[in-house]
């Protein structure tokens, strides 16, 4: 006689947790405080560029929404946002290797524009082991793009938290959607910890001998710089070099009786130094030449 009844109530408990378990929630992540990010190159006081890392406008943004999470309940759905802190976590990432870094979206005084973006968040549905693709757009005082740097993260197949969630979680409903914000948290977070690794890696070799080893100028650097005599001179060679003064720099850095020293930043090449004397100039590592050319007088 209450079998109806009976079957209102389960209906009803079925209906409460289907639409409890099946809830959408937002999740944010954020780096861990990588010590190696807070270490800083010997070469470090020798780089004068003022960085600026520049949040993506909210109209490109993308939140990564993952759903069929077995662990955290089938029928949840997880949007993954990076970009609040993703700003913040390349800060640290360009402070390992660039002296002065901030984060915004104007510089007047800034030589490189760094905007970062995450691309490809995927969580497995069994172990929600989590994968990203991190991008890096590198670009000069005047807008114009110089790198993009790709780095890919992963995190662990397993690790105990997220096991001993899916074993509990199987016993203990509704277990998987109160632990599901700190599991993907975390497990989206070791896959950006590895990426932005990678990519410090790759800025400091990029940095040292590579395409970003020209210490890049802010508009206007060159006003109010001494011009030394053998600036002509130096500037030629530099230009025998590979460098275009429309762009690069020569800068006098030293003068000691009859001798000029000069550093020499170009795009795409490492930074080098230029000594000149009585007319000769000659790459730091043929200083030899001068006196070589001198005796031949």
């Amino acid at each position: 006689m209450h079998r109806p009844h009976l079957t209102i109530q389960l209906f009803l408990l079925i209906f409460t947790l289907v639409s409890i378990t099946g809830c959408s929630q937002v999740v944010h992540v954020s780096h861990s405080d990588i010590k190696e990010f807070d270490r800083v190159d010997d070469n470090i006081d020798d780089i004068r560029t003022k960085v600026i890392i520049q949040p993506q406008a909210l109209g490109n943004q993308t939140v990564h929404s993952q759903s069929g999470l077995f662990i955290v309940g089938i029928a949840n759905k997880w949007d993954v946002d990076l970009n609040k802190n993703l700003p913040t976590a390349m800060q640290s990432v360009m402070a390992h290797t660039y002296p002065d870094v901030r984060v915004g979206n104007s510089c007047p005084d800034c030589g490189l524009f760094v905007r970062p973006s995450i691309k490809n968040v995927k969580l497995d549905k069994i172990s929600m082991r989590s994968t990203l693709d991190l991008e890096v757009r590198f670009f000069d005082a005047h807008g114009q793009i110089i790198k993009t740097l790709k780095a890919h993260g992963d995190s662990s197949h397993w690790d105990g938290e997220r096991i001993s969630a899916g074993i509990v979680g199987y016993f203990v409903p509704l277990l998987g959607t109160a632990l599901g914000p700190r599991l993907v948290r975390e497990t989206v977070k070791d896959a950006l910890n590895e990426a932005l690794s990678d990519m410090s890696e790759q800025i400091s070799q990029e940095t040292n001998s590579g395409v970003l080893a020209r210490h890049w100028k802010a508009k206007g650097a060159n006003q109010g710089k001494a011009i030394g005599n053998h600036q002509y001179n130096a500037e030629k060679l530099a230009i025998n070099n590979g460098c275009d003064m429309n762009s690069d720099e020569v800068m006098l850095t030293q003068t000691k009786y009859a001798q000029e020293t000069y550093s020499v930043q170009c795009w795409g090449k490492p930074a080098f130094m230029v000594l000149c004397e009585f007319g000769q100039c000659v790459l730091e590592d043929d200083q030899d030449s001068i006196a070589q050319a001198q005796n031949r007088l």
